[in-house]
């Protein structure tokens, strides 16, 4: 139990808030900074930074690419849509994440 303890920590720390502080709450606002700041430009941001995201993943494989691009384009939305509140992402993060530690907890994952 301690051991799952401390992978939500590492998981939330570093995926949820980490990974959505560099990917959207940097990276989408760089990438918008360069083409203007138009909301067209905010859009194209959000699909080449899920991109970035999705080879972030590389790690699991192509279809964890894919995975990781297709959340990552949705966190992006999420991002955008809610007027750029980075706590949307990281809660959403945080929670897609959990929910997979869970199944990895009680062995529902393959």
């Amino acid at each position: 139990m301690t051991t799952t303890l401390q992978w939500f920590l590492l998981v939330w720390t570093f995926a949820a808030i980490g990974e959505e502080i560099g990917y959207r709450g940097y990276l989408i606002n760089r990438a918008a900074d360069a083409g203007g700041r138009s909301k067209a430009v905010y859009w194209i941001a959000v699909v080449l930074v899920s991109v970035l995201f999705g080879y972030g993943h590389y790690y699991k494989g192509p279809a964890g690419v894919v995975d990781s691009g297709m959340a990552g384009l949705v966190l992006g939305a999420a991002y955008v849509l809610s007027g750029r509140n980075l706590w949307v992402c990281v809660l959403a993060h945080g929670f897609i994440d959990t929910i997979g530690l869970i199944a990895v907890f009680f062995g529902w994952s393959s």
